[in-house]
C-alpha cells in the first residue's frame, strides 16, 4: 500500500474491467475505458490551467458522470478535492472558497458566472474531441492530503477538515474487502457531495470493477424515485440515513418490499439509528445485511461497522468493531481509559484515518486532534461524542456539546445562532434539536427580539428570508419561537432544558374547511392539515408552518397514493404551499 492512491487503484480496475461498465446514469453507460479517457482529457485541462500537486481545487458540479470526472481528475494530478453542493448559499460557498484559498473551480456550464475565482473551469468545454495520451497518475505519500470537506462550525462559520491520502485509501480498501465488492456489484450514489458519504459511494465501486450508478441532483429526497431506480439499475450496495430509512420502511408497509429484492447490502450512517428501525428493517427485509456505520468526518468516513442482522436479540443498537488500521476506545474526563460496562466517556479514535486538521484553525485542530492518552508521538481525535460498553460492545449515547446530525449532515446549533443575532432586530437567539413522534428531527429557533413589541410574524419572515441565504437547507429552522425573556439556571446560563415547541395553534383557512367533495385541493389541504396540526390557508408555506423536509416527503408519498398519481419532492420542494403542490399534480 506504500506508493498506492485511490487512483493508482483505479487505475488497476480499468485494465482488468477496461470495456465492463463503471458509470450508469439515466439509462447511459460508460465503460471503464471511456471513463478513464474523460478524465485523462479533463485532466489534461486541468494541467494547461496550472493545477499542481497540493492545490485545492472545487468541485461545483449537480450529479452527473461530469461529477466523477472532475473529482478524479483532481486526485490524478495530486491536487485537494474540496466538494461544494451546488445547493449551497452562494455566502457560504464564498466563505470556502476564501478560507481554503481555491482560485480553481470546476462548475457546470450554467453556473460559470456565479463564482469570482481566477480559474472557472467546465468539463464539457475545453476538452480535446479525441482521445488524448494517458495522463500519469501523480504519485502521493500518505501524509498527502487528498480531500478537505466542509463541517458546520460553532463560531458561524464552516471548518474545513483535511484528510489524507493514507487515511482515504485505507476506508476504502477496507469496506471493499468488508463487503466483498467485486465486478457484479452496483453501488449507488445519492448522497449530496458536501456530505462525506458520498465519498465512498463514489470511489468503492470504481476502485472494485463494480458499477456506479448515479441518481439525480437531489434525488436522495424522492424515496419513490430512489427505489424505483435502485430495482431498474439493479442495484446491490447502498446507504441511507436512518431518517430516510425510516421513510423506507414506511413506504414498504404500503406498497411491499418486492422492488428491493437486488439488494444485498445496506448501510446506515450519520444519524443514530434505534432499535425500533432495525426491527422494522429485518422484518421487511430479512435477506438484505443492515450495517451500522459510525464515525465523524475527521477520520475519514467512518471508523466502526456491525451488521445488525446479527444484533436483533439485543435491546441496543451497537456502533461495532473498528475497521483496518484504526482504534476506537472510551476516555473519562482525566484522559483514563474506561473498560468497565455501563460507564460513560467520550469517544476517541486514532489510526491511519484521523486526519491532518482543521484549515486555518489552529486552536480548534490543537484541542480536537490532541496526543494520544498513551503513545508517545501519536494523535488521537475527541469526537465529542459519548458512548458506554455493554456486553462489550460500544453504544452511542449523545453528545457533549451542541453539535447534533439532521439527515446526516452534521449541524453545529452555535453557528445558526449565531447567524441569528447578526440580525440587528434580534437580542439572543438559542437553536435547540427535537425529536418528533416519527423520531425525525426538527430544529427550533427561539429568539429574544430588541423590541417585545416587535411583529411576531415580520420577525420570523426576516429570519426565514436572511437564513435562507447564509446556510444550507438541512440548516434552516422549521420553528421559530418569541420569547421576552430567557430563563436562566443557577450559574446564569439559559437554561435549554426549559425550552420548549410551541404548541401548533389553529389558523384560519381561506376556505374554511375541507372541500366536500374531496376533489385535489381538498385532499392535498386535508394533508397539510394532517402534517401540521393547524388549519392552513392555500399558499402558506408548509416549512413557515412548521413542516420539515422528511415530513414533507410522507405528506407527498400520501398524496401519490390518494390520487395515484407519481408526484416528486424535488418537485414541489421550490413551492411546497397547496396552490404549489395542485399546480405541480397538473403537470405530471
Amino acid at each position: 500500500m506504500s506508493n498506492a492512491n485511490i487512483i493508482t487503484l483505479f487505475d488497476k480496475a480499468v485494465e482488468i474491467y477496461k470495456n465492463e461498465p463503471a458509470i450508469i446514469f439515466e439509462g447511459k453507460t460508460i465503460t471503464y475505458h471511456e471513463l478513464e479517457n474523460n478524465i485523462n482529457k479533463l485532466a489534461e485541462l486541468l494541467i494547461h490551467k496550472k493545477i499542481k500537486k497540493g492545490n485545492y481545487v472545487g468541485v461545483c458540479i449537480r450529479k452527473s458522470p461530469e461529477l466523477i470526472y472532475a473529482a478524479m481528475a483532481v486526485l490524478k494530478l495530486g491536487a485537494v478535492y474540496v466538494p461544494l453542493a451546488p445547493e449551497y448559499p452562494v455566502s457560504r460557498t464564498d466563505y470556502i472558497i476564501k478560507d481554503a484559498g481555491i482560485d480553481s473551480l470546476i462548475v457546470n456550464s450554467d453556473m460559470r458566472d456565479k463564482f469570482n475565482v481566477k480559474n472557472v473551469i467546465c468539463p464539457t468545454e475545453g476538452l480535446s474531441e479525441t482521445n488524448v495520451p494517458k495522463i500519469a497518475t501523480e504519485i502521493m505519500q500518505h501524509d498527502d492530503l487528498a480531500y478537505a470537506i466542509y463541517t458546520s462550525g460553532t463560531t458561524g462559520k464552516p471548518k474545513g477538515v483535511m484528510i489524507h491520502c493514507g487515511g482515504f485509501l485505507n476506508r476504502i480498501q477496507w469496506q471493499r474487502k468488508y463487503f466483498n465488492v467485486d465486478f457484479k456489484d452496483r453501488i449507488l450514489h445519492k448522497a449530496p457531495i458536501g456530505f462525506d458519504i458520498s465519498l465512498w459511494e463514489m470511489f468503492l465501486p470504481l476502485v472494485s470493477g463494480a458499477s456506479l450508478v448515479i441518481s439525480k441532483e437531489n434525488g436522495y429526497m424522492d424515496v419513490e424515485y430512489i427505489i424505483n431506480l435502485i430495482e431498474s439499475t439493479r442495484v446491490t450496495i447502498s446507504q441511507f440515513v436512518p431518517s430516510i430509512l425510516r421513510i423506507l420502511v414506511e413506504y414498504t408497509n404500503t406498497n411491499g418490499s418486492s422492488k428491493l429484492a437486488c439488494l444485498r447490502k445496506i448501510v446506515s450512517s450519520g444519524e443514530e439509528l434505534t432499535f425500533g428501525l432495525l426491527k422494522a428493517f429485518t422484518q421487511y427485509y430479512p435477506d438484505i445485511k443492515l450495517y451500522n456505520f459510525y464515525g465523524p468526518t475527521e477520520t475519514s468516513i467512518c471508523v466502526t461497522s456491525c451488521c445488525l442482522n446479527e444484533c436483533e436479540s439485543k435491546s441496543y443498537v451497537p456502533l461495532g468493531d473498528a475497521i483496518d488500521n484504526m482504534e476506537v476506545f472510551l476516555l473519562d474526563d482525566d484522559n483514563r481509559l474506561i473498560m468497565d460496562s455501563h460507564i460513560k466517556g467520550e469517544i476517541c479514535i486514532s489510526g491511519i484515518g484521523v486526519g491532518k486538521g482543521y484549515i486555518n484553525k489552529p486552536q480548534e485542530t490543537e484541542y480536537a486532534f490532541c496526543k494520544h492518552y498513551s503513545r508517545e508521538g501519536e494523535v488521537m481525535y475527541r469526537t465529542g461524542d459519548i458512548g458506554y460498553y455493554c456486553d462489550n460492545d460500544l453504544v452511542y449515547v449523545g453528545r457533549k456539546d451542541q453539535t447534533v446530525k439532521i439527515r446526516g449532515n452534521r449541524v453545529d446549533l452555535g453557528e445558526i445562532e449565531v447567524k441569528i443575532c447578526e440580525i440587528r432586530q434580534i437580542e439572543a437567539a438559542v437553536v435547540k434539536c427535537f425529536k418528533t413522534e416519527q423520531e425525525s428531527q426538527i430544529l427550533a429557533a427561539f429568539y429574544k427580539p430588541v423590541n417585545k413589541d416587535s411583529d411576531s410574524l415580520k420577525i420570523q419572515e426576516l429570519l426565514t428570508e436572511y437564513l435562507k441565504n447564509e446556510l444550507p437547507a438541512y440548516m434552516l429552522p422549521q420553528q421559530y419561537i418569541k420569547v421576552d425573556e430567557f430563563e436562566l439556571t443557577s450559574n446564569g446560563k439559559i437554561d435549554r432544558e426549559k425550552l420548549k415547541l410551541k404548541e401548533k395553534t389553529s389558523r384560519i383557512s381561506v376556505n374554511n374547511g375541507f372541500y366536500p367533495d374531496r376533489d385535489k385541493k381538498a385532499i392535498i389541504t386535508e394533508l397539510f392539515t394532517k402534517y401540521l396540526n393547524c388549519e392552513i390557508s392555500e399558499d402558506d408555506d408548509f416549512f413557515i408552518l412548521g413542516g420539515s423536509s422528511l415530513e414533507a416527503i410522507r405528506m407527498i408519498m400520501e398524496i401519490n397514493n390518494e390520487l395515484n398519481i407519481s408526484l416528486k419532492y424535488t418537485d414541489v420542494m421550490l413551492d411546497l404551499t397547496v396552490n404549489g403542490i395542485v399546480n405541480a399534480c397538473d403537470s405530471v
